[in-house]
This record gives C-alpha cells, sequence and structure tokens, in this order.
C-alpha cells in the first residue's frame, strides 16, 4: 500500500473530522490526527479503529514513532505533546501547555528526548 493509497483509506474510514496529521505505525496499523485533537489508531486490514485518545483540544500538528518503544509522540495546536505506549494502547503523558501562543510545527523523538519547533508567524 503506497501513501496515496493510506490517505484514501483514512479519509474513506474516518468520517468524525478532516485529518490533519497521518503516520504510518507498521504494515498493519496506522495513527491519524485530526482538527479537534483526536487521535486514533486503525488495523488497515479490517479497517476498524484499535484506540482512540481524546488528550488535546485542537488539531494534531505532528506525529513521531518509535518501533523500538512502539512509543507514539503527538504535538497539537493546543500547545501541548503527547506519549502514547502502542503496545498497552495507553497514553504514557502530556505535557503542560506551551506559554507560547504557538503551535508546534516538527516533532522529533529519540529514545529519551522530545523536541519540537514552533510555527513563527509574522505579520
Amino acid at each position: 500500500m503506497n501513501v496515496c493509497d493510506i490517505c484514501l483509506w483514512a479519509m474513506l474510514f474516518d468520517d468524525s473530522h478532516p485529518i490533519t496529521r497521518l503516520i504510518v505505525i507498521d504494515d498493519k496499523k496506522i495513527a491519524t490526527g485530526d482538527e479537534m485533537g483526536v487521535i486514533k489508531v486503525w488495523d488497515i486490514n479490517s479497517g476498524k479503529k484499535i484506540v482512540q485518545f481524546d488528550e488535546h483540544a485542537d488539531f494534531i500538528s505532528g506525529f513521531d514513532y518509535h518501533e523500538d518503544t512502539e512509543r507514539l509522540y503527538a504535538s497539537s495546536g493546543d500547545g501541548t505533546i503527547s506519549g502514547y505506549d502502542l503496545a498497552e494502547n495507553t497514553c504514557i503523558d502530556v505535557s503542560e501547555k506551551s506559554n507560547k501562543d504557538e503551535d508546534y510545527t516538527c516533532l522529533i523523538t529519540t529514545a529519551t528526548n522530545v523536541s519540537c519547533s514552533l510555527r513563527e508567524t509574522v505579520l
């Protein structure tokens, strides 16, 4: 399945809110984030939702996934970052809201750190 197929698949099966981010977890699962901050993990073969997370109050702006730990990290327009253990389908933690009135645009994680960048707005 190529990237276009995966995006089309997600749009067909997830009819709740427009998708703002999508990440391929492995050859059997994808995760989507929508404009309302909802994260869903899907089984590609069956089209069924595996788990849903509702920790964010605004759109999902970035994803990163670590296969070795089975952890998914997400950034949101609400100024928070969250971490999920996909082996247990649980939320690990949610950061405090950023003091800046901007949203995260890039999310990079390692085994021990989460880094992000903020979108800068010039008027």
